[in-house]
């Protein structure tokens, strides 16, 4: 996690993502970064989180995927089901998708994803962000995110 003297390093980044979803910085939890070996992979799962809903935050609404590598083969995101949808990693490239349905903070299963195993000899870099209903900053400082 990008967090503390790294949050100040991504805040440009951050508040990039603010004026492309609308949705303040301030509601982004610390990005994740992600690291693939060659072989390695990620099941698939949702990023939904029941247990934020009643927390000050509230729900994860969406996820922004940023690729910060190119692999030749494999490493792909894809979301099962929405028709297999698949994502190559190619450095510079970011997949949006949200974690609730329309209007509700109710989980949209359609959205589960994972990646195929990286099949070349390269190293996958990615980045998340997730953003939250309100302020997670507030948690932060708290420790109750």
């Amino acid at each position: 996690w990008c967090d503390k003297e790294c949050y100040v390093e991504t805040k440009d980044i951050l508040e990039k993502i603010q004026r492309l979803t609308g949705i303040h910085h301030h509601n982004s939890e610390y990005l994740q970064l992600l690291r693939y070996e060659p072989g390695q992979k990620c099941f698939v799962h949702s990023d939904y989180l029941q247990d934020h809903v009643d927390r000050p935050q509230g729900a994860r609404i969406l996820t922004l995927y940023f690729y910060l590598s190119d692999v030749r083969e494999g490493g792909e995101t894809y979301f099962p089901k929405l028709n297999n949808v698949k994502v190559k990693p190619k450095k510079g490239r970011a997949v949006l998708w949200p974690s609730v349905l329309p209007d509700t903070i109710l989980e949209d299963e359609r959205t589960v994803h994972g990646s195929y195993p990286v099949l070349s000899e390269d190293k996958k870099y990615g980045a998340n962000a997730f953003i939250h209903q309100r302020n997670t900053q507030i948690g932060y400082a708290k420790a109750c995110l």
